[in-house]
């Protein structure tokens, strides 16, 4: 969620984050999404024209699809496991492509993060101390969906994971500059140098290719991390950095890691090398990464590389030594670097303490040691649920040991960790292995298990069970029973009360604008997930250009679910983000007592649902007096939607519309009004002077089955009411002028100041994909919410206004990835409409998607592969 100022944020955005804030002590990143995400068959993914098909959407790197069809809720291979290499250099043949030139030098780079560490700085902070001492932890391919299962893994969705309760949030563009899927070599060099390299390499530029030794050595290729800075920062410029006081003289560091510590995120932190697979054995002319851990450049740093703990003895090893459990070394060189780094401390009259165990570690008398080495696997460490806790440490307990050391040097320190087995769990695709109640419920069920780009000559997917079986929402599956969901959260009054405490939190933070705000513009990308965007960014050119939204100074993740489901619909969270309160899938503006269908449930003025729109529309006949420190801007607002989607959609049904079902939009059980209905009579929609704007596609929900329209279809309504006629009788009724508009040109010719409401019907059903429609015909969504707004902003009270880009999310339930990017463009397009028609004095604009979808980009397909450059 995108937020162009400060305001009450709704009650139901419990804020999920990634938190990048280099200026206080604890530093969390995700390195990367990994190549397989919960309940989401993943492949190279995106259906656009591609120069090699057969190269790009044939390889099935990590394809595989969690949690069906296997007893270990594990995966089910698209091809046999031989043919599916975790990394395409596995394979053999594989000839490294090559990217853009201005990317290739860390100088671009450097450039590209000053820019925008001077954004960052001209931001009010809370903290704006220098910070003594950085801890960056890394959760290796920790995604978004990873941290969604985690919560519901600990028993809750709305527990908060410690990193979430963060103050800030942010989200980075993760990717090697000639893959457009990131590893942990090419991220951990970005986030710890600010540099972007090629896939697998460390410490080098990507002028640097993989795996050669001689370009290795060019010192101007040489990147310098966050560990070489803080270690060198006595010998810099003193009077340059005199301001900083001895917060930058000579700091500590340290690296702890689950897994092998020379393996690619640890390495990045000491070790330059044109292939992070050079643990411990390296071309003639090149040193390993073990080797440079113990004597290089960073890693020997006397006084200053103080902590090593993780896994992988046997880089260090050589063959010729056997550990306890039977394991030999794999160094050739006939080198012990444990004996030589014990070595190296003795000579420098220093203490230097070896663990490899455990009770080893947690004895270690913190006063009396110097510096701190600790292996405690042959490989990597093992995974928590497995480990045997009595004799190898925790990450926690490395962790806490390594803050021990560290506290202990006056100039303060750096401190790396990395919970890397969350990636590797996720590379065999297993998920979550606990205990499910009703495994066939949980795990079986394929809705969405598609794989885009794989396969078929249209690159959109390869369906795992017949379509028959495969309905995009579960309703459609005749035999369907709606699942309960928690008691306490069937009723508002709890959504209401957790609302009301993350509004006091978020009201406690400073803000830059503390306006209130007269006019709120929310806009929704219906299914525009985190995926969606970074390939929208590729397909508009360039990863680094920026969406019109993504510059908005305030970000946040939201959770998004029904209360009965897992994975939610557009109904239940258009409840959610315009209510603050969740409901059951499928349900509109009524609590999760209603259930689905229940239209008797639906009267039951107890479970009845206030969206914004109707505090908007009924401002002026709340208490006055409770209310008057805001003035008149909470006195009667105007209101409008627009979508690209029917107007009785579930997106902008959640505006005005409730309902037990909705799909209810033109026809409903006899005692219950249908969706259009409730449109042009009900609470909201017909209100007298404030429902002003009506914008979208769905004429079919509104005429009878008697009328034709220009193009020979019929309506949907079979109670003979042509509601388009009722609308505009209700306005002459009273002495209103309200026009109804059918094309583009009429759209853009309504005269503003001489019209009070306008209704505008531009198709049958679902306007056209923007990639597809006539656009002599046809608004686009830029254009519709251009003309709300000049509709709106003559009212002196303000407005609300809501604005949804749907075909986003219905080009996704197609797997037409090629439908949905454009849509996204002209989403960017519209938002950045919005910002130029308005002022962020007095009006909050609000960006967010609803839900999250099933595209994914895996596979480490090549970088800039949807580089189409369309005009935009």
């Amino acid at each position: 969620m995108w937020s162009s100022k400060s305001s009450e944020e709704f009650a139901d955005k419990k804020v999920s984050q990634l938190y990048l804030t280099p200026q206080l002590i604890l530093c969390w990143a995700m390195d990367r999404v990994t190549g397989c995400v919960l309940a989401t068959l993943v492949a190279t993914v995106l259906s656009v024209p591609i120069k090699n098909p057969p190269e790009v959407v044939s390889v099935p790197y990590n394809s595989c699809k969690y949690g069906e069809h296997d007893p270990n809720c594990r995966y089910v291979p698209i091809v046999p496991p031989s043919q599916r290499p975790t990394h395409p250099m596995d394979d053999p043949n594989w000839i490294p492509p090559t990217g853009p030139t201005h990317e290739k030098f860390k100088e671009y780079w450097l450039q590209t993060g000053q820019e925008l560490l001077q954004k960052q700085l001209h931001k009010n902070r809370l903290n704006t101390n220098i910070a003594k001492n950085v801890i960056i932890v890394i959760g290796d391919g920790m995604s978004i969906p990873t941290q969604a299962a985690t919560r519901v893994y600990m028993g809750d969705e709305n527990v908060e994971l410690s990193f979430e309760k963060f103050p800030y949030a942010g989200l980075s563009k993760t990717y090697c500059v000639n893959y457009q899927v990131s590893d942990s070599a090419c991220t951990g060099t970005a986030f710890l140098s600010g540099i972007k390299n090629n896939y697998g390499t460390l410490g080098v530029s990507a002028a640097v290719p993989l795996r050669n030794c001689s370009a290795q050595h060019d010192e101007r290729h040489h990147i310098d991390s966050i560990f070489k800075w803080a270690q060198d920062a006595d010998s810099y410029n003193i009077e340059r950095l005199s301001h900083f006081g001895n917060n930058l003289a000579g700091k500590a560091t340290g690296v702890v890691t689950n897994t092998r510590i020379t393996h690619a995120t640890p390495a990045s932190a000491y070790a330059r090398s044109a292939d992070r697979e050079w643990e411990s054995t390296a071309p003639e002319g090149c040193d390993d990464v073990a080797k440079q851990l113990i004597h290089g450049d960073v890693g020997s740093k006397i006084k200053v590389f103080s902590v090593i703990l993780g896994g992988g003895w046997r880089e260090f090893a050589p063959t010729t030594v056997v550990d306890a459990e039977g394991n030999t070394g794999f160094r050739t060189d006939n080198r012990n670097l444990i004996e030589e780094w014990l070595s190296s401390k003795q000579q420098n009259n220093a203490n230097g303490v070896y663990v490899t165990t455990r009770d080893e570690l947690l004895n270690v008398d913190v006063e009396g040691t110097d510096y701190l080495f600790g292996l405690f696997e042959h490989s990597h460490m093992s995974y928590a649920l497995l480990a045997d806790k009595s004799k190898e440490p925790s990450l926690e307990e490395m962790s806490q040991k390594a803050v021990e050391m560290l506290r202990k040097y006056p100039n303060g320190y750096v401190l790396l960790v990395e919970g890397l087995r969350v990636c590797s769990c996720h590379l065999v695709a297993t998920v979550l292995s606990v205990p499910i109640k009703n495994p066939p419920e949980v795990v079986s069920v394929p809705y969405n298990s598609c794989k885009y780009g794989e396969h078929d000559p249209n690159c959109r997917y390869v369906p795992i069970v017949p379509p028959s079986q495969r309905p995009t929402h579960p309703m459609d599956d005749p035999n369907w029973i709606p699942p309960t969901g928690p008691t306490h959260e069937k009723f508002k009054e709890y959504w209401l009360q957790t609302g009301q405490e993350l509004l006091q939190k978020q009201l406690h933070k400073n803000r830059l604008n503390t306006n209130i705000a007269k006019n709120v513009i929310i806009v929704i990308g219906d299914g525009m997930s985190i995926p969606t965007q970074a390939a929208t960014r590729v397909y508009m050119g360039d990863e680094n250009v920026e969406l019109s939204f993504e510059k908005f100074p305030y970000a946040g993740l939201s959770k998004t679910y029904c209360v009965n489901y897992q994975v939610s619909d557009s109904a239940c969270t258009g409840t959610a983000f315009l209510s603050g309160i969740k409901n059951n899938y499928g349900t509109l503006g009524v609590s999760a007592a209603v259930p689905l269908r229940n239209c008797s449930a639906q009267h039951d003025e107890r479970h009845h649902i206030d969206s914004i729109f109707k505090w908007a529309q009924d401002a002026d006949s709340y208490n006055i007096e409770r209310l008057s420190h805001f003035g008149n801007n909470l006195a009667g607002k105007a209101t409008g939607v627009v979508t690209n989607t029917r107007i009785t959609h579930a997106t902008p049904a959640s505006a005005y519309a409730r309902s037990a079902d909705r799909e209810w939009e033109s026809t409903a059980p006899e005692g219950c009004d249908d969706v259009a209905k409730q449109l042009i009579h009900g609470d909201v929609g017909s209100k007298i002077k404030v429902f002003s704007v009506i914008l979208g596609g769905g004429w079919r929900e509104f005429a009878p089955t008697t009328v034709v329209d220009a193009e020979g279809n019929t309506g949907f309504r079979t109670d003979n009411r042509n509601l388009i006629e009722e609308w505009l009788s209700s306005k002459q009724q009273n002495n209103a002028n309200g026009v109804y508009v059918t094309t583009r040109d009429e759209l853009l010719n309504v005269d503003v100041e001489g019209t009070d409401y306008l209704f505008g019907l531009f198709e049958h059903s679902h306007m056209s994909y923007a990639l597809l429609a006539d656009k002599s015909k046809e608004p686009s969504l830029e254009e519709m919410s251009q003309k709300a707004v000049e509709m709106l902003r003559k009212y002196p009270n303000g407005y609300v206004l809501l604005v949804e880009g749907g075909r986003i999310d219905h080009a996704h339930h197609q797997t037409w990835a090629r439908l949905s990017l454009p849509e996204t463009v002209e989403f960017h397009k519209t938002v950045e409409t919005l910002e130029a028609l308005t002022n962020e004095e007095d009006t909050l604009i609000v960006v967010t998607a609803d839900h999250s979808h099933t595209m994914t980009i895996g596979g480490y397909p090549v970088s800039k592969l949807l580089r189409l450059n369309p005009p935009i």
